[in-house]
């Protein structure tokens, strides 16, 4: 019998990541964000056990690479290019 493991419990430190954000920014603003990554769009993406939710930030961009080598390819750190994206998704709505 296969017992149902919750996403709580397969990932925990993501789990107490999302708690302490809740209580800085508030549960609202939180959840939105995860709900609009777990539908394909940016705000929110985890990996932790090797489960995954959420919608990667740096598409197109292997995880394992390391800045200085993201900027010798693409002109500008990943992190950077992540912000403007999601600057750009902001201002679509």
């Amino acid at each position: 019998m296969n017992k149902k493991v919750s996403m709580r419990e397969q990932m925990p430190q993501v789990a107490a990541i999302i708690d302490a954000f809740r209580e800085a920014f508030g549960a609202e603003v939180v959840d939105a964000a995860i709900r609009r990554g777990m539908r394909g769009g940016q705000g929110f993406h985890a990996t932790e056990n090797g489960h995954e939710v959420g919608t990667p930030v740096y598409r197109g961009v292997v995880l394992d690479r390391t800045p200085a080598r993201y900027e010798a390819r693409m002109g500008e750190v990943a992190w950077q290019q992540a912000l403007d994206e999601q600057t750009v998704d902001n201002e679509k709505g």
